[in-house]
């Protein structure tokens, strides 16, 4: 639980928000989101869990969010879902909205790094390597233009892109889903991706 002299209480708008993403969640530990929230919003430093728990004042129970985060995790296409909702609900959006995709790609490394493989490099860099090992996230964005700081996109929804080959390498037992698509099908899908 939070340590007393930390206690907070979140703007009204705020709680509305958490309860909005947490409603996907199990009862039992719906209220551990908007919690999270709060310390993910004011960690400083590295961008760990860890620092996390510390900026939203959790130190006993602090082992428990990490079990909470495993239930997040198996919910994340429903809590990214409804984020998606209540951007596009809350935003003051233009009468026309430009949505973004890409397929970048992230280096990773390590022999416990599951779902990387070797892709194309699109920024050689001064190296000029073709090829970079890793995994590739394929997002959708909404385009916006902010007054003051000009042209920026707004990450809606992402889903890794996993080779064919590389599924076959991924043991069964840590139940990844095995996906059939190409890239650009991916892309297609996520608009329409659901848990």
């Amino acid at each position: 639980m939070a340590k007393s002299e930390c206690r907070w209480e979140s703007p009204e708008q705020w709680s509305e928000w958490s309860a909005w993403l947490a409603a996907g969640l199990h009862a039992r530990n719906r209220w551990r989101l908007p919690v999270l929230l709060v310390g993910m919003l004011f960690a400083s430093g590295r961008r760990t869990v860890t620092t996390w728990l510390r900026a939203a004042g959790v130190s006993d129970d602090y082992q428990d969010y990490y079990y909470f985060l495993t239930c997040v995790g198996r919910k994340s296409e429903s809590i990214a879902t409804q984020l998606a909702a209540l951007v596009l609900r809350i935003l003051p959006l233009p009468a026309r909205l430009l949505l973004v995709i890409d397929d970048s790609p992230t280096k990773r490394y390590g022999p416990k790094v599951e779902g990387a493989d070797v892709h194309h490099n699109p920024t050689p860099g001064p190296a000029d390597q073709p090829f970079l090992y890793g995994h590739v996230w394929v997002t959708i964005s909404l385009a916006l233009r902010h007054p003051q700081w000009g042209p920026l996109a707004l990450p809606l929804r992402a889903l890794l892109y996993v080779r064919q080959q590389t599924m076959a390498a991924i043991p069964r037992s840590r139940r990844w889903g095995r996906q059939k698509r190409s890239g650009l099908s991916l892309m297609a899908a996520i608009p329409n991706a659901r848990s």
